[in-house]
């Protein structure tokens, strides 16, 4: 059928350099969802704001950014308007540069934003399922993931912002795309992974046994801590976690956000 449209499994375009190398960056929240109700396809979300869009999130993607990437351009997608106000004037008051875009604003003031985010006049814009598609700023360097779901179509429209090479054509052969994601209780985040890179069955065997690993190691590690990484390089899926065995990929992943 011609027209069929085309398709490319993430892993392609990753080793083909269309897009960056993804580094994904677990955080604990030790906020259980479990009494949080779902639709068909994800979480009803005046539940999981009233749960999960608490002060002490809000505080911990601020003192994460602050940490690790306080230098760095950065998109984060939360999950109602008033957390997106939230985080940008929680932000505003460290010190940062940061605004909130959502759909009830003037398109005026909106677009005014976004040009000042491209200029590097504003570094963070936080917004809640605007910026998920249609959005294209290459120069964002960071992800904040302050919105649990499970979608994987929103998933991936989410990461996807931070996705695009830097040039706008081929990425670099180390350019990286940070993402933090701020975890619930019993994320399987590294199952979720091998199924958004649509890894052969061996793979995905080997990472969900790295997955009941990873869940001995999350009660030992302090809400607020990183918990695990992850980075695709374009042939194979790099994993560490914190805890007894130490630092590991997380280190290396993050040395080069504090040069």
């Amino acid at each position: 059928d011609s027209g069929a449209a085309f398709y490319k499994p993430l892993t392609e375009m990753i080793a083909e350099r269309w897009l960056a190398q993804p580094k994904w960056l677990v955080v604990k929240t030790a906020i259980s969802l479990a009494g949080v109700k779902s639709t068909k396809h994800d979480y009803i979300q005046s539940q999981l704001k009233n749960v999960f869009e608490t002060d002490f999130v809000i505080n911990l993607v601020v003192e994460t950014h602050e940490r690790w990437a306080s230098d760095k351009k950065a998109i984060c997608f939360t999950v109602s308007v008033a957390g997106a106000k939230a985080l940008a004037e929680r932000f505003v008051e460290k010190g940062f540069r940061a605004a909130a875009i959502y759909g009830e604003m003037e398109q005026s003031e909106r677009d005014a934003i976004l040009r000042q985010f491209a200029t590097g006049e504003i570094m963070i814009v936080c917004n809640c399922a605007v910026l998920t598609e249609g959005f294209d700023e290459p120069s964002i360097e960071v992800c904040h993931l302050v919105r649990p779901t499970k979608s994987m179509g929103l998933y991936l429209q989410m990461i996807g912002r931070i996705l695009r090479p830097k040039g706008g054509g081929q990425a670099l052969a180390d350019e990286t795309a940070v993402i933090f994601e701020y975890a619930p209780e019993k994320t399987r985040a590294l199952a979720r992974i091998a199924y958004l890179m649509e890894l052969p069955p061996e793979e995905t065997a080997k990472l969900e046994k790295a997955q009941d690993g990873l869940d001995v190691i999350t009660k030992t590690v302090e809400a607020g801590e990183l918990l695990a990484g992850f980075g695709y390089d374009g042939q194979q899926l790099n994993i560490g976690g914190l805890g007894v065995d130490g630092l590991s990929i997380i280190v290396e992943e993050l040395n080069y956000l504090e040069d």
